[in-house]
């Protein structure tokens, strides 16, 4: 056992069989440049080498669940910056805010927002719904599980998407038609 002290307050820690440090419960982090070191370590064999965690920790010599937490601690602390970026000829095509928006207010799984508007073609012709079709078509093929009931509507978007189907790629165990229209008051 050692007694080290941070910040004026003293506290009890013990070397692990790893080589870690244990702490006794509500003891605070303090984040010395070893810690920060080892955090950014982690994080750059995580985000940037790919590594997992268990990888990590073999290669940090500490235990699978303190790698996650130094990889955890390098993004809280500000060393880890995560950039997705959208090519800029397809920035016009991509919708992730709305997308976000719709899957947190109506409580979804996934929303998927296709295109500006109908594509070129005559209105209420199935061509003139080919992006709502493709993107409605490759969300059924990777969502669609062989036990799930598919309820489908009838009309030309319906249409779009049956012809953006690739044959085989999507089963369900079985297709109802669905009737009517759900509207409510504003």
């Amino acid at each position: 056992m050692l007694t080290q002290r941070e910040s004026g307050t003293a506290f009890v820690t013990a070397s692990t069989s790893n080589g870690e440090i244990a702490r006794t419960p509500g003891q605070s982090r303090a984040s010395t440049p070893e810690d920060l070191r080892l955090a950014l370590r982690a994080a750059t064999l995580y985000y940037l080498d790919g590594l997992t965690q268990a990888e990590i920790a073999t290669r940090l010599g500490v235990s699978r669940p303190t790698a996650g937490r130094l990889v955890a601690r390098a993004k809280a602390k500000g060393l880890v910056r995560i950039e997705v970026v959208v090519p800029p000829d397809m920035r016009d095509d991509l919708h992730a805010d709305e997308e976000r928006e719709l899957e947190r207010r109506f409580g979804l799984t996934e929303a998927v927002v296709a295109g500006h508007g109908i594509d070129v073609g005559s209105p209420g012709r199935p061509a003139a719904f080919a992006s709502v079709g493709r993107a409605a078509a490759a969300l059924l093929m990777r969502r669609l599980e062989p036990d799930d009931v598919l309820g489908f509507t009838w009309g030309p978007e319906q249409v779009a998407v049956a012809t953006a189907l690739v044959p085989g790629m999507a089963s369900c165990r079985v297709v109802v038609q669905l009737d009517g229209a759900m509207s409510t008051a504003a």
